[in-house]
């Protein structure tokens, strides 16, 4: 939690034990699914916990750790599009295959 000009903002809290479960199954079985085979070349994850470890086991599957991005954290929507237009931009692989998680905290006046 952070505290600016009178505005507290939270992040998103850890996964719950259900969170964790679907996470660990559901979630990386529909990612390898969606892969349909294909390499999986990085996961970029914001910096809240409960984004890295809806991502992580996913990641883990591919021998992979989610890089934490900045551009991903804070709800900035422009950031995030620039992000995805830079990793599948002009000199990457048809085959590579990125996969992002983002964070928005909350917001509430004191």
């Amino acid at each position: 939690m952070t505290r600016t000009a009178g505005r507290v903002t939270t992040l998103p809290g850890p996964l719950d034990a259900a969170g964790t479960d679907r996470a660990q199954t559901r979630l990386a079985d529909k990612v390898d699914a969606l892969l349909a085979g294909r390499p999986l070349s990085e996961v970029r994850s914001s910096r809240a916990i409960r984004c890295l470890q809806t991502v992580g086991p996913a990641a883990a599957r591919h021998a992979l750790r989610p890089e934490s991005d900045p551009s991903l954290f804070g709800g900035s929507p422009s950031a995030m599009t620039d992000l995805v237009r830079t990793r599948a931009g002009p000199g990457t692989a048809p085959t590579d295959e990125s996969w992002c998680c983002a964070a928005t905290p909350t917001s509430s006046q004191t």
